[in-house]
């Protein structure tokens, strides 16, 4: 079934959080943290998406993630570095783009070793609606 964040109210989100979770796709929230090569970064805020617990929905292409001191070993090392999500979630979306999910990979715009990164973190426990502050955005 594909959801789409967006058009959902709290009790449907509350319900589509909680389904992914229990089918171990573990949605990615701004401030969570991504591991690449070269270093962690932070996944930074993202506007007009559900907020869980005061934290956005992660989403391909459209939510930042910024390292700020990724090291390969060039002169310029180490140097802050941006990227984007480009995989997620098959059959969830928000605003139109797959919902970020732990296994969603990325990359980091002018890096001096591997651009790839991970997310580390991830909601793992089940939502409420005192949890989720939605509506069509």
């Amino acid at each position: 079934m594909i959801t789409e964040f967006s058009d959902l109210d709290t009790k449907g989100v509350v319900a589509a959080i909680n389904d992914m979770i229990d089918h171990g796709e573990f949605p990615v929230l701004t401030t969570m943290q991504v591991m690449s090569a070269g270093g962690i970064g932070t996944v930074m805020p993202g506007g007009g998406l559900p907020l869980i617990n005061g934290k956005s929905l992660a989403v391909v292409g459209q939510t930042q993630v910024f390292v700020p001191a990724y090291a390969m070993g060039c002169p310029a090392c180490p140097h802050p570095l941006q990227g984007v999500f480009v995989t997620g979630a098959n059959m969830r979306f928000c605003n139109g783009a797959p919902v970020v999910v732990l296994s969603s990979t990325g990359l980091l715009s002018g890096a001096c070793g591997p651009p790839n990164f991970q997310p580390s973190e991830a909601l793992y426990t089940k939502v409420s609606e005192n949890d989720v502050v939605s509506g069509r955005f």
